[in-house]
């Protein structure tokens, strides 16, 4: 079945009243809803402005962060989300109703900033998670290119807020934990014209940053604890094979070398034979650091995934392009058995939506591809460090952070 994108809803103080009685509808029940998982602990709450246009600043940790923020500051935020989202039946809905504003993944998207300066003009509170997106190791991410220089040309308040608790909760490549989670929200701010766009975003990874630890101890309860867990550990921590673990509830096995373990709640593996407990997410961040140093096979592929659909969704309908297996080769990525065929100097970003479909960019034209098994992100990974240097997302710093 083809995607169809929905249009996004026009920024105006009309559409903005209406964005605000359905939040006065919806926004308990939701808090509600998320109650039962996020046993949310708000801080600073006094300092979120009840009216007016205002900038809201978090960091990036969960499926659920934009909800958690509107039922933490008691307002509806308009936040820009990747274009993806509203290309799904129901998420894409949800979106449009909560006036959220469609961006371009990684890449400088000025037709969605200039959407999102409208809605504040209008009145309203917007979002958007300078990060860019969810960290799949508990580490904290670089900021977007010139994310400086826009809340420079602003010129409203601006609050920052940190979500602390949310990567043990809700982590990226697994299963939704129940238990606590904290929502700290500084007193606004305003930047004038003159100010550095560097010592800005200086001041936002200060503000942004999660002591690594906080929120470990919290109670926490959950179950398949490991499941998912593949995607993002895609090498045995003791033998090395590539795409060979296999996770089921709370333990995790390599059908190479037969090595198992055990995933706590606070993401270390504990090894079924004694032995000390690996910590997910140095064992995560050292996979990412390995990214590009892989040697090609006999037949010159570095990945090959099974057989899939590539669909061309840069229009309004998605139309289908090739199927067969993806490949990557050092320099191209190609689908096997037909004449798609994609040079890496073209690509401009590649990232993974919904943890299984990979999302291409070159120019104008942007693909999506879902991989039916094996790690996703070790094609994004692998992707990137190929790409030409001028579009290579920035490296994340090597702190250990939560995991």
């Amino acid at each position: 079945m083809a995607l169809v994108r929905r249009p996004p809803l026009p920024p105006t103080v009309e559409n903005l009243r209406k964005v605000e009685r359905l939040f006065a509808l919806a926004g308990p029940p939701m808090g509600m809803a998320l109650s039962w998982w996020q046993r949310l602990e708000v801080d600073g709450r006094e300092h979120f402005p009840r009216t007016g246009p205002v900038l809201v600043l978090p960091n990036h940790v969960t499926y659920f962060d934009p909800f958690s923020i509107m039922v933490a500051v008691r307002r509806p935020v308009h936040f820009m989300a990747g274009e993806g989202l509203f290309q799904q039946r129901w998420a894409g809905l949800l979106a449009r109703w909560a006036g959220a504003v469609p961006r371009k993944k990684r890449v400088a998207d000025v037709l969605s900033v200039r959407q999102l300066s409208r809605w504040a003009e209008v009145g309203g509170a917007v979002g958007l998670f300078p990060e860019g997106e969810r960290t799949w190791d508990g580490r904290p991410l670089p900021l977007l290119p010139g994310i400086g220089r826009l809340v420079r040309a602003f010129g409203h308040p601006v609050v920052t807020a940190r979500i602390v608790g949310g990567y043990r909760q809700n982590p990226r490549w697994g299963n939704q934990r129940r238990g606590r989670m904290r929502i700290e929200l500084d007193p606004p701010q305003t930047w004038d014209r003159r100010a550095d766009p560097a010592e800005i975003e200086a001041t936002l990874v200060q503000r942004l940053t999660v002591p690594a630890g906080a929120g470990r101890g919290w109670p926490m309860t959950g179950s398949r604890l490991a499941e998912g867990v593949e995607n993002v550990l895609f090498r045995c921590p003791a033998c090395d094979a590539p795409d060979a673990l296999r996770s089921e509830g709370d333990r995790v096995r390599c059908g190479a070398c037969g090595a198992g373990w055990r995933l706590d709640i606070e993401h270390a593996l504990h090894p079924d034979h004694g032995g000390p407990p690996l910590a997910l997410g140095q064992q995560v961040a050292a996979l990412r650091a390995r990214a590009g140093q892989e040697p090609p096979g006999p037949d010159g592929t570095l990945l090959r995934s099974a057989p899939m659909v590539l669909l061309d969704i840069s229009g309004e309908v998605s139309t289908e392009v090739a199927r067969g297996p993806l490949v990557l080769e050092p320099d191209l990525l190609r689908v096997e058995g037909s004449d798609w065929r994609l040079p890496l100097a073209q690509v401009s970003t590649m990232h993974v939506f919904m943890q299984r479909r990979l999302m291409i960019r070159a120019g104008d034209r942007l693909w999506e591809a879902e991989i039916p098994t094996g790690s996703v992100v070790r094609w994004q990974w692998e992707v990137e460090a190929r790409m030409p240097a001028a579009a290579r997302p920035r490296a994340a710093e090597t702190s250990p952070g939560p995991g």
